[in-house]
């Protein structure tokens, strides 16, 4: 498929800086919180996810997938539900991670850049109730999308309608030792923070299988999934993590309209997570690579409306995908 025209994409001054745009774009993101209704889901592994919904009585569904860390409390996540709100058209539910809704989840194993299983939950679960559906996924949750409909695991990725991945991280090795530049390191600190202090959790859960002594060495996100989020999820380590989770792979694969929405100026991304090449040779994925943006930003745009936002709409909307 041809790549995408972003020519219209050109903010102010200050948001063609990408860790600009990254930064400024969260804090000034609507500060609106909206109202969402719980609903837990029981995983076939005898664990559980949490699902935040806004019902509209709508046939038409969106299911959003936060980033790294995140959850349904996340800016953009509050900024695309209440627009989608707005339009009365569609009902909106928000995948929250294993523990990340608040309240940690009952096994060791917790959440990751391929943990595609958490998503066929929800979409079996709901898929009956509506006649459109559509997924939307940031960063580690676009990678997520992209993989799920590309690997061709679940019968039940074929319910979806259309799909956006919104600065994915679709070569996770790279991306893991890009965000570990010294440029990122606010960045890595923050998410090695919140990281961290999920995994002291579990290892005083589970101190047979995760030393403590362990998860407080970690200074690197490399390392942690090194030591933490390949092995207690099945993988040798994180090279073989990065190698089996990575969405890169599958976008061949996939036949469900995609849109890939991604910045060459995103400081948590390495170019060879932007897929111009694939994105030519499938003709139901389609690229939008701007050359501005910064990682889940695109602000500096219109007022109260972000560029991926507007795009998002669009694609969804559109018969003709863009």
């Amino acid at each position: 498929m041809p790549i995408v025209d972003c020519s219209a994409y050109s903010p102010s001054v200050i948001y063609k800086n990408g860790h600009l745009n990254t930064i400024l774009s969260h804090y000034r993101r609507s500060t609106t919180k909206v109202k969402f209704h719980r609903h837990r889901l029981l995983t076939p592994d005898d664990d559980f996810i949490d699902i935040d919904s806004i019902l509209k009585q709508s046939k038409k569904l969106v299911v959003l997938l936060h980033g790294l860390e995140g959850s349904s409390d996340s800016s953009y996540i509050h900024t695309f539900s209440a627009k989608l709100a707005q339009t009365n058209r569609y009902d909106i539910r928000v995948l929250n991670y294993r523990g990340c809704s608040g309240e940690s989840n009952q096994r060791l194993q917790m959440y990751h850049s391929g943990a595609t299983q958490d998503i066929d939950t929800l979409i079996s679960y709901y898929q009956h109730e509506y006649e459109d559906i559509y997924v939307i996924g940031f960063s580690l949750g676009g990678n997520l999308i992209l993989k799920y409909l590309g690997e061709n695991m679940y019968d039940s990725h074929q319910c979806i309608s259309k799909a956006v991945a919104i600065s994915p991280p679709t070569d996770l090795e790279s991306c893991s030792y890009k965000i570990m530049e010294s440029q990122n390191i606010l960045y890595e600190k923050r998410f090695l923070r919140s990281l961290k202090a999920k995994a002291s959790e579990k290892a005083e859960e589970y101190p047979d299988q995760l030393s403590l002594s362990t998860v407080k060495s970690i200074r690197k996100l490399y390392d942690f999934d090194n030591l933490i989020t390949g092995p207690i999820h099945g993988f040798t380590d994180a090279s073989d993590y990065y190698a089996q989770s990575s969405s890169k792979q599958f976008l061949s694969s996939i036949h469900t309209p995609t849109l890939i929405i991604t910045a060459e100026d995103d400081p948590f991304l390495s170019a060879a997570a932007i897929p111009y090449a694939e994105a030519e040779a499938n003709d139901q994925l389609y690229l939008a690579a701007s050359m501005y943006g910064g990682h889940v930003g695109f602000g500096g745009y219109k007022q109260g409306l972000s560029w991926m936002l507007e795009k998002c709409l669009h694609f969804m909307d559109s018969p003709n995908i863009l």
